[in-house]
This record gives structure tokens, sequence and C-alpha cells, in this order.
């Protein structure tokens, strides 16, 4: 029969050649003749998507069967000698159309004759492509030639050799026809340019080029015109294709019916376009290989928005979701995978990769592969999703059912409870458990056996179909029987057989040829389930839950590397700190007795009241199987009883006395250990992980407008651990402001130029010169380059430098600079024009030095501090507390902002050094199984006998001194934390001059010590004798870093931070007392340098290591003054700006998806439910990362976290947002945001608006803005 290129042949019946094969010149390429038609613009158009899709999947095709082809031989560098066939390959295509052209040639008269005459197989033609004048063959059933020498051979091939011309690819001169549907991948990839020369590194090349264009890279889009991607054989298959398309035109103009339904009126297609978006997935996967990554750009680790498929069921999410990202921004591999549902591949080697890759170039996500429905209620809820993308396409103006309205809770809702719930959606189960037992009996009796229980399908006789056997998977066996079915009884005649799709590339076995294994054993085994199933679950589950919670290239460096269990307790720890901030209804006592629990979990460590009389916190757990606790604390100046009922979600229920409690139902056992460990525990064993999420309050109108809120670069750049941490670290500055009622430990005290101006005001009239503030007082320098020594000859030109004269103020030590100055008023007329007014009474010689002199604030500032810090010990007192509070959250940040970007050399491992010396409690540090210490920075001098150590500086490190060493200086406000390799690089970058050096020699405690360091005493110490510093000299040894020990102690008994606090006074008041001498002004000059930065009035969450939230403010363009926030005189700030910390933590939680898909025990066994940030509790109901539910009908099954039900995700929760934003569209994009958590943040500002009396960006204004 005829094999025609299209659903009817257009092609005109064949009709014998008059030429003769010595004639070339009069055979052209056999292109179909045509009757002549009208081809409109649409029908080009079709034409030509639907030739080059049909390439773009041909290419798809070719990529895998190299894929296959090189893990065959993968350790080789060569490829197999016989290349492989693709088969059914699609005939709507360049390569498809030019084929069947061939095959039509062959098929029809006069060669039909001539191969049936000569009993030649046509699936085994050798066709030369350029004379046409030999075909190799099988000719009843032996190899065989024929020529022209052959009787009729040129009239039988005439035609022939025209077809196969479409095939000439120099210097390859012959075409090997293997069938209509089934072509040879190298005869493919010759067609398209994309030869093979047989080397596995050439086939890598053209599998990542392929998977990175989605087609041949001779058909790449846009066509460069750079000479190396157009060669001859580019333009060939790019002429070819154009042929194709208008030949195909021309074809559908004269017969329409020619396309299928779908093809005569195209619409977007959401599987084709879930198709493109697996190959690309899989691009991206090989493009992690080494091998590959030369190839083409580099590693990817995902794909921007714009370059996600419009109408793939992922495109179609984002973009109809209500704040759809920004076109640049970054959607990651692991969210890509979790949105599918796609497992990343646990093997990482090429043959894994290649495997995994090949997989999901022919056959698109597991998920959506239509060929193998899967079973799992996850896997099947993106069928639901992609469903839900096509009906959409389908009726676009349809609107979706509203959303029952909702409660708003009474407690807040914890932006973290999706990385719980993945916790617990990845414990062990049923099937995990079978399968593992399973599967270890299988390695038992076969070791050397490569299977994988989940694909092991049994062949047994079917007794519904005699004669027949049907096959049925292991798994499904054991858990028929452990259901109440019958045991399975495997005999003799009983074979097993491996499923996987992949089996010949990962193990070389034919799929058609059973097992080796010994069933009747495996019966045994299956019927031994029920009598180890409770011990086997017992021992998964607490492997599971012991293991680390955060996935990690490294996961013993995480900067939380506890358990999951542990993550839990810190979940539900989270949950009372937020509730305890936001629940309303709560009075101070009641969120005191909160905060007690939430600081000191630990009932035996918990601080016991000042009045004797009264009792502190105490937690009891509650009868039954209930997690829920009471916490008591009574107070006897009012007579007061103080019951809270605490439920894992952080909800708060107080009750009036016991007998409340009592008649609730609920009965008190004492609570000794940790609160939220325990919880932990009860939400393990009874699997309610769900108790610990609250249904989403409801907030803003039902249809916000769009807009997008980028974080900082670096905070996108952070991995879950460290989101998560940073989270925590936020929430408790939010706590730490609210419970302190906005008061820091330098709360009063003003930041150096405020003092600085202050002082200058209060000078009378006449001695200060002028009735103007210093804040608008600037000062202009005009100095000579080339001053002479001795300052009294200038030459050259003039150079300016420009002022405040708060910041000359401050300048005091080192004088003015030379030459004369200029002091000046700016102002506005009434036009707005800037006008400057002279002050010529400060500009007089030796005026301004003389008010400099007056002021003398190098030592005015000092002495202020010491009154403030240490001579009042009831002020002292206090100001400790808070400092032993606010400073350890303050430095872990600032470590963590310094991990994650990978600055001042910091790495996880620095950031758990600094958290573990700055945690509360007694006892040794521990890391890693090595005890941390912090340490002075200090040099062993043993030439002298002493150890010479540096002011406000400590070294945190192994106790050993191995391993890397973090400086910690916490007066230096650019750079408090440097790590380094070891302390040999720590000395190194002492000893070379820079900013490193100059900070630690003036801060030598010893005045003799700074005479030996300074210059090069570093590396060779100065000879210092009777008071003078002879230099260095060559022949001293460097003096090595000494191993401290003297504050070991106070770090093992909880003191670390009360020693710091005098340590940092003592340190800035010394400035007033030596500020005449020259070390003094290099300590008074690095301090200025870091703006008195830990001393500074701003609340901590504004600046320094805290200002963290102050870059989203400024990054959302909400507040353009940061000054709102320090005015001390403003009433009722403290609770706006705990308010505004607290939905500023919320919200950066909602803005990143983790880096890493989690795995487990239980998912390497069966994707569960509930797997990762993405969970479907029913079809077509999708939850993203941060568990804002899409707009669907509430569920009676599950308690969905996050905004309202009709609130899509953030954009920025797939992973960064890096579309730039200029302030004003900042601003704008602020103005037309609407999200629960932004929501909470814009009442906030108001709020604090209204308490401060100064004008903050509101919601009202911002489109103004």
């Amino acid at each position: 029969m005829n094999i025609e290129p299209l659903r009817s042949s257009l092609l005109p019946s064949y009709t014998p050649a008059t030429q003769t094969q010595s004639e070339p010149s009069a055979i052209e390429h056999a292109r179909p003749k045509r009757a002549s038609a009208v081809v409109d613009l649409e029908t080009k158009k079709a034409a030509t998507t639907l030739i080059r899709a049909g390439d773009a999947a041909l290419s798809s095709l070719h990529s895998a069967a190299m894929m296959d082809e090189v893990m065959i031989k993968p350790t080789s560098k060569s490829l197999p000698v016989q290349s492989s066939v693709i088969s059914d390959f699609p005939p709507v295509s360049t390569f498809g159309r030019a084929w069947a052209q061939l095959t039509h040639a062959i098929q029809s008269e006069p060669f039909a004759s001539f191969a049936s005459k000569h009993k030649i197989d046509t699936s085994t033609l050798k066709i030369n492509t350029q004379s046409g004048w030999v075909i190799d063959c099988i000719a009843n059933n032996k190899r065989a030639s024929f020529n022209k020498y052959d009787e009729g051979y040129e009239q039988a091939t005439a035609a022939v050799t025209a077809a196969a011309r479409a095939f000439n690819s120099p210097p390859k001169s012959s075409v090997l026809y293997t069938g209509a549907n089934r072509a040879e991948t190298d005869v493919i990839g010759n067609f398209y340019g994309a030869r093979q020369d047989g080397t596995q590194a050439n086939a890598l090349r053209l599998i990542t080029e392929q998977q990175h264009h989605l087609t041949f890279d001779s058909l790449r889009e846009p066509d460069s015109k750079a000479p190396e991607f157009n060669p001859a054989t580019y333009s060939r298959i790019r002429e070819q294709q154009r042929e194709a398309i208008d030949d195909f035109a021309g074809e559908i103009a004269l017969k329409p019916e020619l396309r299928s339904p779908s093809q005569r009126t195209p619409k977007p297609s959401v599987e084709d376009a879930d198709r493109e978006m697996a190959r690309m997935y899989s691009g991206a996967l090989l493009s992690r290989r080494p091998e590959m990554a030369s190839y083409g750009k580099g590693a990817r680790t995902g794909f921007s928005f714009s370059e996600i498929p419009e109408y793939s069921t992922l495109g179609q999410h984002l973009r109809n979701a209500q704040v759809p990202p920004g076109k640049d921004a970054q959607i990651s591999l692991a969210e890509i995978s979790e949105f599918y549902a796609e497992p990343a591949p646990s093997d990482l080697t090429l043959v894994g990769t290649l495997t995994h890759a090949s997989r999901l170039t022919r056959d698109g996500f597991r998920a959506l592969n239509k060929d193998n429905p899967p079973t799992d209620e996850h896997l099947r809820a993106v069928q639901a999703k992609q469903r839900a993308a096509i009906q959409r396409l389908e009726n676009p103006g349809a609107t979706e059912v509203p959303a029952a309205p909702t409660q708003t809770p009474t407690a807040a809702v914890n932006p973290v409870a999706a990385i719980a719930r993945r916790q617990f959606a990845g414990e062990p189960n049923l099937y995990s458990v079978v399968a593992r037992l399973l599967g270890e009996r299988i390695k038992q009796a076969a070791p050397s056996l490569d299977v994988d229980v989940n694909q092991l399908a049994i062949e047994t006789p079917d007794p519904d179909n005699p004669g027949n056997v049907k096959r049925t998977q292991l798994m499904a066996l054991a858990l028929d029987y452990l259901a109440g079915g019958e045991a399975p009884n495997f005999t003799s005649t009983d074979r097993a057989f491996d499923t996987r799709p992949d089996l010949f590339a990962h193990t070389g076995n034919d799929p058609k040829v059973p097992l080796l294994l010994d069933l009747s054993a495996l019966s045994t085994a299956i019927g031994a389930l029920p009598g180890l199933l409770n011990s086997a679950y017992e021992a998964d589950s607490h492997k599971y839950w012991n293991e680390l919670a955060f996935s990690s290239p490294t996961n013993a460096d995480s900067v939380f590397p506890d358990s999951r269990r542990t993550l839990i307790s810190h979940i539900l720890r989270n949950n009372l700190q937020l509730a305890s901030m936001k629940q309303p209804g709560l009075d101070e006592e009641q969120r005191k007795t909160v905060d007690m629990v939430v600081r000191h979990p630990e009932g035996s460590t918990r601080p016991a009241p000042l009045d004797r009389n009264s009792s502190g916190a105490t937690v009891y757990t509650l009868g039954g199987s209930t997690p829920n606790v009471v916490i008591h604390r009574y107070l006897s100046q009012s007579n007061r009883d103080i019951l809270l009922l605490v439920e894992p979600s952080g909800k708060i229920t107080p009750y009036d006395s016991w007998d409340d409690v009592e008649k609730a139902g609920h009965i008190r056992v004492e609570l000794t250990g940790n609160m939220f460990d325990t919880q932990a525990n009860t939400l393990i064993k009874q699997h309610r992980g769900d108790s610990l999420f609250n249904p989403p309050p409801t907030f803003g109108p039902e249809n916000p407008t769009q807009a997008n809120t980028p974080l900082p670069d670096w905070m996108n750049n952070a991995d879950e651990a460290q989101r998560f941490v940073l989270h925590e670290l936020n929430q408790g500055l939010a706590s730490f402001i609210q419970r302190n009622k906005g008061r820091a430990y330098n709360s009063g005290i003003p930041d150096i130029g405020t003092f600085a101006q202050e002082q200058f005001d209060r000078l009378p009239e006449s001695q200060k010169l002028t009735r103007h503030h210093a804040k608008d007082l600037s000062v202009t320098f005009q100095m000579s380059y080339g001053v002479s020594a001795d300052g009294s000859t200038a030459f050259g030109s003039n150079h300016y430098k420009n002022e405040s004269l708060t910041d000359v103020l401050i300048n005091n030590l080192s004088g003015l600079p030379s030459g004369t100055l200029e002091v000046s008023k700016r102002v506005k007329d009434e036009n707005g024009r800037e006008v400057t007014f002279r002050v010529p009474a400060l500009e007089k010689h030796g005026a301004l030095q003389q008010v400099i002199t007056d002021l003398d604030i190098g030592k005015t500032y000092p002495a202020l501090l010491k009154e403030k810090l240490l001579d009042n010990p009831e002020e002292m007192a206090e100001r400790r507390s808070l400092f032993v509070q606010q400073v350890p959250i303050e430095i872990q940040l600032k470590a963590l902002e310094l991990g994650i970007k990978g600055e001042a050399g910091f790495d996880n491992t620095g950031v758990r050094y600094v958290q573990e010396i700055f945690k509360p409690g007694t006892g040794p540090r521990m890391v890693d199984g090595n005890e941390i210490v912090i340490r002075p920075l200090a040099f062993d001098n043993k030439g002298e006998g002493t150890i010479d150590v540096v002011d406000s500086a400590y070294l945190i490190e192994r106790k050993d001194g191995q391993g890397p060493t973090v400086l910690y200086r916490p007066l230096n406000g650019n750079a408090p934390l440097l790590q380094h390799p070891n302390r040999q690089a720590l000395l190194e970058a002492i000893q070379t001059p820079g900013e490193l050096q100059s900070y630690i020699i003036p801060w030598f405690a010893e005045a003799k010590a700074r005479e030996t360091y300074s210059g090069k005493g570093t590396t060779h110490p100065n000879f210092v004798a009777f008071g003078l510093n002879f230099g260095s000299i060559p022949y001293n040894k460097t003096i090595p870093l000494a191993m401290d020990t003297r504050l070991e102690q106070t770090l093992r008994e909880g003191k670390l931070l009360e020693h710091l606090y005098q340590a940092n006074a003592q340190n800035l008041i010394s400035l007033a007392e030596q500020q005449s001498t020259s070390d003094a002004e290099s300590r008074w000059a690095t301090l200025k340098t870091g703006g008195f930065l830990l001393l500074n009035a701003v609340l901590p969450a504004l600046r320094g290591p805290g200002a963290v939230l102050g870059y989203v403010l400024q990054a959302g363009g909400v507040i353009n003054d940061l000054e709102v926030l320090s005015d001390e005189r403003s009433q009722g700030k403290e609770a706006a700006l705990a308010d505004l910390l607290v939905n500023l933590a919320s919200l950066l939680a909602h803005f990143k998806i983790r880096s890493q898909p989690e795995t487990s025990t239980a998912q390497s066994a069966r994707p569960v439910i509930g797997r990762g940030p993405l969970v479907t509790d029913v079809p077509g109901r999708s939850l993203l990362v941060d568990d804002v539910a899409a707009p669907t009908p509430p569920s009676n099954n599950r308690i969905v976290l996050g905004g309202q039900r009709r609130s899509n995700p953030l954009p920025a929760t797939f992973k960064s947002l890096r579309t730039p934003t200029t302030a004003s569209h900042a601003s704008t994009s602020w103005a037309t945001l609407r999200n629960p958590w932004v929501d909470n943040l814009q009442k906030s500002l108001e709020k604090m608006a209204s308490v401060t009396g100064q004008k903050i960006l509101t919601r009202s204004c911002w489109r103004e803005a």
C-alpha cells in the first residue's frame, strides 16, 4: 500500500521519467507538483507554525535518542557503531515531508515492481544521494547491490534518486532508508545539520544545543547573521524548511480537510506547552553536568518568567495570579519541580541525569503522562491544574466561583507553616514502610540485582481469561493483602518483571526478560509483613524526624543544622510568639506571661519572679491526646491568676480561674521540660501537622490590582534554612521592641551627630556667632594642591571640599583643613529657588576653630556615654538588660546577611559560630562536635612575657584554635564581623596595610604594645627602648596570636553579654581620657567611620545589623525619611514599630520558595500528597509556596494557611524578583499592591503616622508619590 505524506496524498501519480541517469542536471529535488492555489496569510501562518512545531518535536526525539546512545557506553569516548532508530517521527515536519516523498517514490511504480522482481527488502535501502548510480540493500535475504548496468534500473530509480537528494549532506553521499515511519538518528541529524562524528563529546554538544534552543541548531530563531551560525548546511536546511512551508500551505489551501480538526482552527495547546516546559526543565538539568555545561552558558538554576511557555499550566497559573511576577522574575528549577510534582533526579551521575532528561524530553512531566496515568493524589492534582488551564483558555470570559467568606481568626497566621506542612507530608507511611521492607528482602535474596520495588510486577495466570496472563504490581499485591485480601502465593510458573520505562538504559537488561527472583521467598516476605509493620514504622518515623530539616549542598553546614523534630518545635515557638504580639484581646500581663515562656521554654531555666509572693510562668499539659497546654502565672499584688490555653497554631484562649479551665474538661499535669519540644512530639506522634495552621484572615478588597514588591537581591539568594532563620530573628526583634515598649539599650542617648548639633545650638549667639542651627549650616574648604610641608606656601590647582557643620564639629581632633573656608546656609525663596546665605562671622580666621575647641565633642560625648551607661547603677542595670536582649539578635542578623551575600569571608560555618556564641543559656557551645569559644584578640609576646590584648576585638573560633576564625569588632560599624579560613590567615590580614591593620593598632590596651606593633610591627616587631620607637627589626620574629582563655568561663556561665556591655562602654569612655594622644585620634577615627553604629539612637530595626527590615522599607518605596522612627518624643511609636516589624517579617517569609526540594525516605518510595510547598487537597485546588489559597470553594478537609481564600500568591513567592524598580515605580507599586501582609503593613504605617505626627507615605498618597 502507499504511505502518503498527509492524511490523503496530493502527490500526482508517478509518470515514468524520460530522463536518464546520465542527465542528472535535469533531475531536481522531488517537490510535489500542485495546482495553483491562492494562499492567504492565515494559511501560510498555520503552515509555518505546524512545520516548525514538527521540527521542534523531532529535535526532542533526536536529542533523547542521542542520550540513549551515550548511556549505552557512558564511560567510553565513542558512541556505538550502530545508530539508533527513531520511530513515529512527526510527518508534518521538514524531515517528515521529505521522508514521505522518498517513501512515496519507493512504494510507487516503477520502483515497486523493480523491488518485487528482485525481492528487495525496501526497509534496507542504502541510496546514493548524489548520482543515484547504485543502491545497496538486502535482496532475497542476501546483501546485494543494483546499479545502472542492471536492466531497468535507471528508469525504476529515477524518482527515488530525485527524492533522496533532499538528504544529500556532504561529505555523506548516501542515505539509509529503514521504513516509512522509521529513520536512523544519524540520518535525521545529518538532514538538519546536526552531524555526529561518533564521539561522546560531540553528542553531548549537540544535545546541549538542541535542548537549549528547543529545536535543531540550524533552525534556531531568530536567525543570527554571524557567520558561525550560518554555514552552508544551515542555509540548505532553512531553504528546505521554507519550501516545506510553502508546499504545505498550498496543499492545505487546495484541500483544507488535510488538516485535523485541531489543526484547522489552531488554538494554544496547554499540553504542548507543558511538554515544551518539560524539555526546558530537562535541558536545565543537563546543564548542571560539567560535561554539558561547557557547551552552553553554564549551569542553569531556573528560568525568568518571560521564558516560561505562556500557555503551559505553570505559565497560565503565573499569568492569572492576582499579582503576576515581573518578566525578569526568576522561577527556580526546584519551584518548577514542585509545581509539576516532578521528583528531582536521585542519581546525579551523567547516566542518571541523561536517563531523567531523556524521559522528560520524550514523555514530558511524569504527572502529565497519559500513557501511564498516575495513581497518587498529588500527581492527579497536577493533571487537575492542567485541565483548569485548558478550560481557562477555552472559556477566557468565565468567572470563577467566589470563595465563601471566612471568619477572621483570633490568632495570627504563621507564614512559615508551609515548611511544617511539608515535613509532615513527607513522613513515612504504610506504602513507604512496606516498600522498604520488601526492597530489603529482595536485596538480601539477590544482592546484585538492580530493581526498584515500586516498578516490580508479577506475571500470573489470568483467571478471568484462561490461557492468558496478567501483570500486577508487587506493591499492589502487598497492600491488598494488608487491607484484608488473600496472601499471594507465587508458584514456579509465575514470573517477575521490571517495568521501568528506562530499564534498558538504566541496567542494560531487556524488559521482556523475567527477573531471576525467588518468588516463593517473596510470598513469605509479604506474609510476614503484619508482624513487622509496627516496629518498622516506628523505626522509620524516628529516623525521619531526627534527620536534618533542610536540604543543602552540605547539610551539616546549614544555618539551621537541627532535625525536623526541632524545626517543628521552633515553628510552635514562632506561632506563640507571633500570637503574643498580634492576637487582640490580651492585656499587658498576659502578653508578658506568654513572653516568659517563649524566651525560656525550659521550665527549669525560667527566671523566678522578683515578688516572692507571686509565681513565675508554669506550663501544664492537658489530659488525653491534645497538644494544647495551659500557661499559669500568679500575681500577688492584684491577687490574679493568669491562665492561658495555648494551641499549636498559636491561638491563645484566656481563662479567669482554674475552675473555668477544669469545666472545659482540662486536667493539669505540670511540665518541667521544653514546652515546645513536648508539643512537637505530640503532634508528630498523632500526625497532627494541620493543627499548626489557622484559617486565613480576610484582608483587603476582592480584586486587588497588580504590582510587584521586590526584595533586595541578597535576600533572594538565601536558601530555605537561611530564610527561616532570618524570619525567626526578625520576629524576635519585633518581640524585643514590643516587650520593652520601643526602648533599646541606647535609648535616650543621642547619636554623635545629634549631640554635636544640640551642643552647638545651646551656645549663646555671642559665642557661636550665628543665630542659625547647626543642621542648616555647611562649610566649604578651599585647598590648594601641593601645599608645602610647613603650610606656608601653596601652589597648583584649587580643590573644594564641602562638609556639613555637624561633621566639622565631630572631626575636631584632627583640626580643620588648611586653606580658606566659607560657612553658608541654603534656603529656598518663594519661587522655590535655592539661595545661599554666607555667615561671615564664622569665616574669620580662627573663629570656627574656636567654636570647635569650646565644644570639644571628642571629650564631652564620651563623658555623656559614661553618665548614661555606667554612672547610675539602676540605669546601668536596665540598659545592660536591654543590651543582653538586643545585641544577640542584631549580630546574628548581620552574620546571616554576610553569609547570604558571601561577603567578609562569611559562610554558613561562620554564621553558626556566631549563632552558637550568642545564644542564651549556660554551658559549652558546640558546632559539629567541636567546642566554640570567644576570646580577646591578643598577641602572645613571649619575648616580653606579656599577652598584648586588643580592646574591642574578639575571636570566635574552635577552642583548639583549628579551622575558621571570626573576628568580632563590636565598635566597628562598617565591618563588625570578618571571617578568615584560619588564625594564620587572620594574622596575615592584620600584617597587610589597610583598614584592618589601621583599626587593630590603636586599640591595643597598652601604650607600649601600640609602639611595638605599629607600622610593620605586626610582621617584625618594632624595637622600643627608653620610650622611643626605633622601628621594625627584620630579625625579630613575628609575634603569634595568643590563645587567650579569660572569657571561656564567662561564656560558660552565660554572662558574655554583660561583659561586652561593660567592655564596650569602658572602651568608648577611654576616648575622653586619652584624646590628646595620637592613638586616641585613631580610635576616634575608627568610631567616626562606623558612625557610632552601636550607639546610634535610631531603633535597631532600622540601622546596623538590624537594617534588613529597613532595606525592605526602602525597596518598597514606603518610607522616605527614616527619622520618623527615631524621634524619641513621639508617643506610642514602639507599638507601631513592633507592628510594622511583625508584618514585614511575615512578608519576608512569603517572598521565597525553598531552593531545594526536600527529599525523604517516604518520597523516594512514593510521592506523597502535600509534598513541598504546593499542596492540593481537592482536585483543581492548589496552594502555592506561601500557602495563599487560589480562588476556589472552601475545602472541608483542610485549613488553609495564608491570606484570604481569594488571594493568589505574591509574585516574589517565586524565588526572586530582579526587576529593577525606580523610586517612582516603587511608590506606584506599593500604592496599588493589595495583599494581606502588605495591607497589615499599610495599617502599621498609618498607625505610626498618627502617633508620630510625621508624614509617612500612606496608601492615599502613594499614587501621588
